[in-house]
């Protein structure tokens, strides 16, 4: 009994530890970075920027679509996104960590 209760502290502390590392979470939207979806322009260029801005600015942030489609000339990569969540919205909806 004595182990049961002790993995249920366990596990209380960690859903608290995940919820308040949220907390502190700044959303970056890539359209205050110039990516705007379904306007017919590349965004090969914002999400990059938004994508940099969030890393700089420390873990747990949160990089966000706008519900669209986006339009990429080139590959994007994410470098030392360590603790970045990247959230869509939409029919499709793609959520990463």
């Amino acid at each position: 009994m004595k182990k049961k209760k002790m993995l249920k502290l366990i596990l209380y502390l960690l859903v608290l530890i995940e919820i308040s590392s949220k907390l502190d979470a700044r959303i970056f939207n890539v359209s205050d970075y110039g990516a705007f979806p379904n306007d017919d322009f590349d965004d090969s260029n914002g999400i990059p920027n938004a994508t940099v801005a969030a890393i700089a600015d420390g873990s747990n942030n949160i990089l966000q679509f706008d519900l669209g489609k986006y339009l990429l000339s080139r590959t994007i990569s994410i470098l030392n996104g360590t603790n970045l969540t990247i959230h869509g919205q939409g029919k499709d909806m793609k959520h990463f960590s």
